[in-house]
């Protein structure tokens, strides 16, 4: 499993919600997958993240408590990646993680690759989710030839399926609040933390579409900041100007 630095420098980080997880590197090592992550507009605050690829029953999540610079997490990075051998491709770009399935003998971590605004709702921005990205959490080298078949062409079903269109998230407003919140008229503050996915219990399994990879691995309960993990939701988001300086927002 990752051993993170007990030099680095540790800094009490802000509420989850001042600086969303909009950016990650994702570096695959030999032993672990390391994740990289900071906002998007000042790009000062880094968290890192890693999974361990070692054959398990259950998914073993490992999370850095600290908040680093931009040089602090390169340097930190570079340490994990020295450690682990060095990376076994380039790093994928992503957008936010969803969670994790298990197929066959693997997990596969689902993240958004690619996403595109769409608009604001309540001051919120608003994302659609354009592109779904799975990557193999237990290093293939370790698996039978015959789990390496069959994970592959699950996987190939998994991918082909209807995963993001029309699926939409935020990173600072839970799209699962109602026609009457959102009408209200006034701009809804950030939560104390990260809003998170919606709980079984409540009915919100019904609207998020990763409700299973996010609970159903084990993977949201081993986060400490929620704010790592997004949640898509299915539906229909237009926005347009009926009138001049009257914005019309329509989301199902």
């Amino acid at each position: 499993m990752a051993s993170f630095s007990e030099d680095s420098p540790y800094r009490p980080p802000l509420p989850a919600w001042a600086h969303p997880l909009e950016t990650l590197k994702i570096i695959e090592l030999k032993s672990k997958l390391v994740v990289a992550a900071t906002d998007r507009l000042s790009r000062r605050r880094w968290r890192i993240l890693a999974i361990d690829r070692e054959p398990r029953r259950q998914l073993a999540v490992e999370e850095d408590p600290r908040e680093y610079t931009e040089e602090e997490c390169r340097a930190e990075v570079g340490r994990l990646i020295a450690q682990g051998g060095g990376t076994l491709r380039k790093p994928l770009t992503a957008h936010g993680l969803l969670g994790c399935v298990c197929l066959v003998e693997s997990y596969h971590l689902a993240v958004v690759e690619r996403k595109r605004s769409v608009g604001w709702l309540m001051g919120h921005e608003i994302f659609a989710a354009e592109h779904v990205t799975f990557i193999q959490v237990y290093y293939p080298g370790k698996m039978s030839e015959d789990a390496k078949k069959v994970e592959s062409k699950y996987l190939r079903y998994l991918s082909d399926s209807h995963l993001t269109s029309p699926c939409f998230f935020s990173y600072s407003y839970d799209l699962t609040r109602t026609f009457q919140s959102n009408m209200g008229g006034r701009p809804v503050a950030p939560a104390a933390d990260h809003p998170a996915p919606p709980d079984a219990a409540s009915g919100g399994d019904m609207y998020c579409w990763n409700h299973h990879l996010l609970h159903g691995s084990g993977f949201y309960r081993q986060l400490r900041n929620k704010q790592w993990a997004v949640q898509l939701i299915s539906g229909y988001f237009e926005q347009a100007y009926i009138l001049e300086n009257t914005l019309l927002s329509i989301f199902i």
